[in-house]
């Protein structure tokens, strides 16, 4: 089910907001939209109410938690990371509430939670999860320890989190750029006034932050986090303290997964296939964390998938693939057949390097050598000499050895003299 069919079409149904955002105007160390800080222009339509996600309620058993600001910037970031990763993932709410110093009853401002979001990360969930069946002050009773402190600020240091507020809050085209990188976090009044299905401006102060998701049918799709409503405001609503935001991961190879398989492969740097890792002594999971120092390979990039993006060439196993299927390998007895198997399979320069062209094709060589072969036995048989059928062909595979190994070793030299020149 798409965020856009949660609508709200009745003004019975619409739940009014208690407004607890706290208005600073924005310092001069803010990042400002258009300055040297420049964002990755993920969705391209500007659209995120059509997005299949699920937030969360900032509501508990006794009321509102206050922190529709600290819900903005969560959601914002679930939200980028479903469109750039297809995965949904869950960011504590309360965690980000209790680390930026959010108070209940009177709420935060934008500026400080993104910055100490910024600076401090935020822990998921599962780690510091809000308990919807206590009260406020339990909720916000809960201690974050040290412990979980250093691990979600060192897991921070492998994303890049950003944000800039728009330099001029009414821009049309600041809102179009904009939403091509992120949903909105924008101030609206504290007071829903409805009107022929929209919500308009009347004047009330600005008291409540909300997630502005596009337009639509020329209305401006919101997300209120508060009453976890979608409402739609009238096309000349005027937003206060726009900003856009940017979370990624830091250099890191992206995973590819087939959603229900467990299969994880990434895309080759430079061809049009894919390397999967299989079962073995060394999974691809365990390898991953070695390599990128990760707690769970599950916080690399990942994209689900319903199918690979291209074929996959290459297994990186210790034993046969459970899934996939495999080439029979011919396993070589004869002196011959292993040097013939190390040179064509193993060292076969122009498969390595195929700018060097098919010279040194081991298989087209071996084709011509062995035409030769009923011409050497006729020739043989014509002289009368006694030299059996098996030598000439042994003879044969010898030649093509040799020859492959020259253009092969040709093709090196040739390689190392241009690369060093």
């Amino acid at each position: 089910m798409q965020l856009i069919d949660k609508l709200v079409t009745r003004e019975e149904d619409l739940i009014q907001p208690k407004g607890n955002l706290i208005i600073e105007p924005v310092s001069e160390e803010a990042h400002i939209l258009g300055a040297a800080i420049q964002l990755e222009q993920i969705n391209t339509s500007g659209i995120w109410w059509d997005i299949d996600i699920e937030p969360e309620i900032q509501r508990v058993l006794d009321g509102d938690l206050y922190n529709c600001t600290n819900n903005s910037i969560t959601n914002a970031w679930e939200f980028i990371y479903k469109k750039r990763y297809n995965q949904e993932v869950n960011w504590s709410e309360l965690y980000s509430a209790i680390i930026t110093g959010t108070i209940p009853g009177r709420g935060n401002s934008f500026e400080k939670v993104f910055e100490v979001m910024r600076r401090k990360f935020c822990a998921w969930e599962s780690e510091f999860p809000t308990e919807r069946d206590k009260t406020v002050e339990y909720n916000y009773s809960k201690k974050i320890s040290d412990d979980l402190k250093a691990i979600v600020e060192k897991r921070g240091e492998s994303y890049e989190v950003r944000y800039q507020f728009f330099g001029s809050q009414q821009d049309a085209y600041a809102y179009q750029e904009a939403l091509s990188i992120s949903p909105v976090t924008v101030a609206v009044e504290g007071k829903y006034i409805w009107k022929d299905g929209v919500i308009v401006n009347a004047g009330n102060p600005y008291s409540h932050a909300v997630l502005y998701l596009g337009p639509k049918d020329d209305k401006k799709i919101v997300f209120d986090s508060e009453s976890k409503q979608l409402i739609a405001f009238h096309k000349d609503y005027k937003f206060q303290f726009p900003a856009v935001h940017s979370i990624k991961k830091n250099n890191m190879i992206t995973t590819y997964k087939k959603v229900g398989e467990p299969t994880i492969a990434v895309k080759v740097e430079g061809e049009e296939a894919m390397m999967a890792f299989a079962d073995g002594e060394v999974a691809g999971g365990k390898l991953f964390k070695t390599l990128y120092g990760v707690d769970d390979y599950k916080e690399l990039p990942r994209v689900s998938v319903e199918e690979f993006p291209y074929p996959i060439e290459y297994w990186i196993t210790t034993k046969k693939p459970v899934q996939g299927s495999e080439k029979p390998m011919q396993v070589p007895k004869t002196f011959i057949e292993k040097l013939n198997y190390l040179l064509t399979n193993n060292m076969n320069i122009t498969r390595r390097y195929p700018s060097l062209g098919s010279s040194a094709n081991p298989e087209k060589i071996s084709l011509t050598l062995k035409s030769l072969v009923p011409l050497i036995v006729m020739l043989v048989s014509f002289f009368n000499l006694d030299i059996p059928e098996t030598l000439i062909d042994e003879v044969v595979n010898y030649i093509g050895v040799i020859i492959t190994a020259s253009f092969t070793l040709y093709g090196i030299a040739r390689k190392l003299y241009y690369q060093f020149k």
